[in-house]
C-alpha cells in the first residue's frame, strides 16, 4: 500500500482501497462459509496465528 491509501498490484489493472479490499474479502469469506454450510458470527476476529500463517503463505507463492 502506498501513502495515498490505495493498494497497487501487478495483477490488478487499477488501484483499490484497503476498505474495498477488506469488504471484498469479508463477503467472499461469508459466501464460502455459506456454501459449506457454516456460519461466521459478525463479531468473529481471525486469530493472529492464522493471519500470520496466511500472510506467510501468500508471500511464499
Amino acid at each position: 500500500m502506498t501513502t495515498d491509501g490505495y493498494i497497487y498490484s501487478p495483477r490488478v489493472t487499477h488501484p483499490v482501497s484497503r476498505e474495498w479490499l477488506n469488504r471484498a474479502v469479508r463477503e467472499s469469506t461469508i459466501a464460502s462459509a455459506k456454501i459449506e454450510g457454516r456460519v461466521i458470527p459478525p463479531d468473529y476476529v481471525r486469530p493472529a496465528s492464522v493471519t500470520k500463517f496466511l500472510r506467510d503463505r501468500h508471500y511464499d507463492a
